[in-house]
């Protein structure tokens, strides 16, 4: 029964993700719709791979219309999955009782889900951690199948190349666990040799292949991303970052948005409480051979993204499936009590929440593009080339994927592309000026040697449209899709 509700209400918490409006990459990323891509689109590109991202862009462009329903659907599906593999193996490890539904719950109703779960572009990674489970769940029997699996993994998103070192290690404990054999010996690491040479030799070739068909990228011309390897103390505050988004209810929207200290203040203390409740629980001699191959393929699972300089909250998925199979498994023999499972309770009560107030700001961030997009493209007549952008509003602070500016959040006004011709306008010069100043603005841009096809005006989080008859180049016939 509790885990049926533990389901339930993360069905409910996970329909919200329907309601929520492309922003921002959502409409330029490869999983958006595109009438058609060049072959570099299916190359290695700096620091990105994900050929089946493209793939899926293609299809969306020939059914615009579902875009993002299908986006939505794909990443619930996956989650579902995920969710199934982690019963399954947690169920298969004899893991029972109140063990097993707070290890469900852990991953279930987790805030940390809501970047990924809610995000339009999120598909490489909610199918790169459902493939690396489809390779945990094949590797005993098999192994093809298991490494097929974690090379899909791999090409769904580049940090699936840690199932490569995750599955065997993972496997060894999980059969372990069924055996209820919680010892690990020289002799069943030795058993990892040979499944270890055969990750290193796909990983050579993968990597030769990247190299030999490696496409010019604009990160590598400017010599420096998001994505740029940052060693050292990085790594570590990476880490800390990641665990302890995957293991906490903390309110970030209340601490980087809201300023509400109150908020952040009881989320904290809550969090502080079920973790050191859980660590109690996790920290038994016998537990020590087992937790250490546990530790490693967190840490494994986690370190293609301690190198980034800040990871995002969405980074923090596929960390936080491990971590709530890891504490399942090392808590199995617990006793929980009264009042450790009541406060257990509370804070999954407090995670919901959290979700809620997460779910919400991603919505919100979607309605502020949407409204920007629809306004400009309903009063546009003849689809327009070449746009001059006039924004008035004061740009709001960034925050991940909860908040962006105006600005970025329609993709600097190219988000309307989706609903012309997936094209146009293929130049968009965009100003941010006071309204005050809009008239010398007008004045300026609307002169009779003017190349722009219209101006738009955004005020108030509204678009006009104002057509410029003076320009004679060729416009498009617009088809109508809203």
């Amino acid at each position: 029964m509790r885990n049926k509700t533990i389901i339930a209400i993360s069905t409910i918490l996970s329909i919200g993700a329907f309601f929520i409006l492309p922003v921002y990459d959502d409409f330029y990323y490869l999983s958006s719709p595109h009438k058609m891509m060049d072959v570099e689109s299916f190359l290695p590109n700096g620091s990105f791979w994900r050929p089946i991202d493209a793939l899926w862009g293609i299809m969306m462009g020939k059914y615009v219309d579902a875009f993002p329903f299908l986006n939505h659907l794909l990443v619930l599906i996956c989650f579902a999955y995920s969710s199934f593999g982690l019963i399954k193996i947690l169920s298969y490890s004899n893991v029972k009782g109140y063990t097993k539904s707070i290890a469900i719950a852990i991953f279930m109703l987790s805030p940390a889900l809501v970047a990924t779960t809610y995000s339009i572009d999120s598909i490489n990674q909610a199918l790169c951690l459902a493939f690396g489970i489809s390779s945990l769940l094949l590797y005993k029997q098999h192994k093809f199948w298991a490494y097929v699996f974690i090379t899909l993994s791999l090409f769904s998103k580049e940090s699936g190349i840690a199932w490569f070192a995750v599955t065997p290690l993972l496997s060894l404990v999980i059969e372990k666990c069924h055996n209820n054999k919680d010892i690990i010996n020289k002799k069943d690491y030795t058993s990892l040799i040979k499944p270890y040479c055969i990750s290193i030799v796909i990983i050579l070739i993968y990597a030769c292949i990247r190299i030999y068909l490696n496409a010019p990228s604009d990160i590598i011309e400017n010599g420096y991303s998001r994505y740029t390897p940052q060693l050292g103390l990085n790594c570590i505050t990476s880490l800390c970052m990641i665990v302890g988004s995957a293991i906490s209810v903390i309110d970030t929207i209340a601490l980087f948005i809201e300023h509400n200290y109150i908020i952040v203040f009881t989320t904290v203390l809550i969090s502080v409480i079920f973790i050191f409740i859980i660590i109690k629980n996790t920290v038994k001699k016998e537990n020590l051979r087992i937790f250490i191959p546990l530790v490693l393929s967190i840490i494994a699972i986690t370190s293609p993204h301690l190198i980034m300089e800040h990871p995002g909250e969405m980074h923090v998925y596929p960390s936080l499936w491990i971590i709530a199979l890891s504490i399942g498994i090392l808590t199995k023999e617990a006793n929980w009590g009264k009042k450790e499972l009541a406060l257990i309770a509370l804070t999954f009560l407090f995670g919901i929440f959290v979700f809620i107030h997460k779910g919400y700001y991603i919505y919100k961030n979607g309605r502020i593009a949407n409204e920007r997009v629809s306004s400009a493209v309903s009063q546009t007549k003849s689809i327009p080339n070449k746009v001059c952008i006039l924004d008035c509003d004061n740009q709001i602070p960034i925050y991940s994927v909860f908040q962006t500016n105006g600005r970025n959040s329609w993709d600097s006004g190219k988000g309307t592309r989706i609903y012309f011709d997936l094209e146009n306008p293929q130049i968009v010069s965009y100003h941010i000026i006071k309204i005050e100043d809009l008239k010398r603005h007008l004045h300026i841009y609307t002169h009779k040697d003017s190349t722009y096809n219209a101006i738009w005006i955004v005020k108030d989080n509204h678009v006009r449209v104002i057509s410029i008859k003076t320009y004679s180049g060729k416009t498009h016939t617009r088809k109508q899709r809203r």
